[in-house]
């Protein structure tokens, strides 16, 4: 990077890559030439007048184009990346556990031992199992 490159991040404690808000980005953005991302509030990328380039840290850019930030990406000339396929690996592994918990019947088989008492999956295993998008972990 240039040697008058300035790296900054909002400050404070978050638990979780959402927590920023407009008021603690926009000072830090407003003159910035780059912004990477994984969540971007409402009105920072409008007012980074600077803007040459946005990194999206997600697949898609389907949230973007509901913000508005494709056309003004358009309307202003700046860039977009996002990180298409990174993780294309480890989806591609999930759907195979998904196929074989299927092919084996593990979920099935795995509470009717529940019911019975016979515990087919020893040496404090624990099970994942997941329902609707939430990952509920079964000690065994």
């Amino acid at each position: 990077m240039p040697a008058d490159t300035v790296v900054t991040a909002p400050q404070g404690q978050y638990d979780s890559r959402f927590e920023s808000s407009f008021v603690e980005l926009d000072p830090i953005t407003h003159d910035a030439d780059a912004l990477l991302a994984w969540a971007i509030p409402r009105g920072v990328v409008e007012n980074a007048k600077k803007l040459k380039f946005l990194s999206w840290m997600h697949s898609g850019v389907d949230d973007l184009g509901q913000l508005g930030i494709l056309g003004l990406a358009i309307k202003n000339h700046f860039r977009i990346a996002n990180i298409r396929g990174a993780n294309s690996i480890a989806v591609a592994e999930q759907a195979m556990m998904f196929v074989l918990c299927l092919a084996k019947k593990t979920l099935r088989n795995h509470k009717r031992g529940l019911r019975t008492g016979h515990n087919n999956f020893r040496f404090g295993i624990r099970l994942i199992v997941p329902v609707c998008s939430a990952d509920v972990a079964l000690q065994l």
